[in-house]
């Protein structure tokens, strides 16, 4: 399996996404900042759902 990871980075926040390409293991999603860490592994089949809710959110929030 190939492992893909994508960082973002700035003065106060890491966001990583990690996934690889076996077709059942889940993608890991972690948000580190100087005050705490969030990680989590968030099940393939629930990923298309997060998307959606990530997606309408930033266009509630960025289109007002």
């Amino acid at each position: 399996m190939i492992e893909t990871r994508q960082v973002h980075s700035r003065a106060d926040v890491k966001i990583e996404v990690v996934h690889d390409s076996g077709r059942n293991s889940a993608v890991y999603l972690g948000v580190h900042t100087d005050e705490g860490s969030f990680e989590v592994n968030i099940d393939r089949q629930d990923f298309p759902s997060l998307m959606h809710m990530l997606n309408t959110t930033y266009t509630d929030t960025h289109t007002h």
